[in-house]
């Protein structure tokens, strides 16, 4: 389709006024801006080009639906959109003319416009006063229409290396610099779904923003470490402006390798800090209002190392996609205090009734982690086994009342 070329020259001539500007008052100003619209399709390419590199302004587009919900003279709904962006900034604590280096624009401009099919819109651009944010010019306008969508001859393939049991390396190669999204998923969620399943699944399952800021152009490398072990994904890629597909969809499966060692926790039985505190109050001081829990590792196949660790839970804890195994991992080796590293057992008190969850992972012989173990663990006093088992069991695990101080803690990581 051809692409529509609209040009036009704006001059503003405005009067000389040796005050400040004001709400009631324009600001001293010859304004002239020169305005390129390129409309292809949904999208418009524009560039702004002011008389003076100096010049503060401001530019934007309105369709008519979205002018009006400000207000139907123009540039008082152009006056109230600036208000709504400004007093975004100042509620963060930026004053007038920190606000304006967001807000506004200086030299020359060029933005690509993603629009709605077949709508009339009308792209502006004024001076404003960077020290109060208000309209310092007669407003330059431009009116267009945009086409429907077109479609792209993108033809996009990948090149997918260094797999391990929890992520990988992507190239996406591209024909063009048209916009594309691309992202990864589990194959068993696009079993079954045809592109514009596939299309609904990525917008429900991502929603409409994070897709947009995976849009690309070109050629594109990335890398992911958020995967499962011994899972088949899927690569998928396609064109995609005005919430529809330009492209088919372009996809590539790969499996994520198997660890040579995984590791489990148990936390049960569990025992009455209460009732220790009773017994000996200096060896089990830090027992009182808790349970105590001996936590075990269990380790299968060759590993060089294993560690785990208990915290406080949060929405979300044992969902690899929502808290991913690389920032449980980093949190384990880097960032926690007292993670237990290469210990079979060890005992740790936990406050009744406080929802918590064990974070464990093994590094393999061959220097790969294997996956994140997850489990949430709540003591509730009503399920504690007899204190004479855990006397019998530990009796003689702390020697003193200082080692009670080091092993018998709540582990707090973050």
């Amino acid at each position: 389709m051809q692409k529509i070329v609209q040009k036009i020259v704006l001059v503003c001539l405005l009067f000389f006024l040796l005050v400040s500007c004001t709400r009631d008052e324009k600001f001293e100003a010859d304004v002239f801006f020169t305005i390129d619209v390129q409309v292809d399709g949904t999208v418009a390419h524009t560039q702004i080009i002011p008389a003076a590199p100096d010049v503060c302004y401001f530019y934007d587009l309105f369709s008519e639906e979205a002018q009006k919900m400000y207000s139907d003279d123009f540039e008082t709904a152009v006056q109230l959109y600036l208000d709504n962006l400004y007093s975004l900034y100042l509620s963060l604590g930026c004053d007038y003319p920190t606000a304006s280096s967001y807000v506004a624009s200086y030299g020359v401009s060029s933005y690509d416009f993603e629009c709605s099919k077949y709508t009339d819109y009308t792209l502006f651009a004024c001076a404003v006063n960077p020290s109060n944010g208000t309209i310092c010019s007669t407003i330059a306008t431009h009116k267009f229409s945009t086409e429907g969508v077109k479609r792209s001859s993108n033809n996009i393939s990948f090149t997918i290396d260094n797999i391990s049991s929890h992520g990988a390396n992507f190239q996406v190669h591209t024909t063009n610099t048209d916009p594309y999204y691309v992202g990864v998923y589990r194959t068993e969620d696009l079993q079954g779904r045809n592109e514009e399943n596939i299309l609904e699944f990525v917008l429900e399952h991502d929603g409409p923003g994070a897709l947009l800021s995976w849009i690309r152009h070109g050629d594109y490398a990335f890398q992911k470490d958020t995967f499962s072990s011994s899972t088949s994904y899927s690569i998928i890629a396609f064109g995609y402006v005005s919430q529809e597909l330009t492209t088919n969809i372009f996809r590539q499966d790969f499996t994520t390798s198997t660890p040579m060692s995984a590791i489990s926790v148990t936390m049960t039985p569990y025992y009455s800090g209460d009732e220790l505190y009773e017994i000996d109050s200096v060896r089990y001081e830090k027992c009182l209002g808790r349970a105590v829990v001996p936590v075990k590792a269990n380790v299968q196949g060759e590993y060089e190392h294993y560690y785990y660790n208990i915290y406080k839970y949060s929405k979300g804890f044992e969902d690899a996609e929502k808290l991913p195994d690389s920032s449980v991992i980093e949190t384990l080796l880097n960032r926690s205090k007292n993670t237990q590293v290469d210990v079979p057992e060890a005992l740790m008190t936990i406050e009744w009734d406080t929802d918590v969850i064990v974070f464990a992972v093994s590094l393999s012989a061959d220097g790969e982690f294997g996956e994140v173990f997850r489990q949430r663990f709540t003591p509730h006093k009503s399920e504690v086994s007899p204190i004479q088992e855990f006397l019998e069991k530990y009796g003689s695990f702390l020697k003193s009342s200082s080692d009670s101080v080091s092993c018998l803690e709540l582990f707090g990581g973050s």
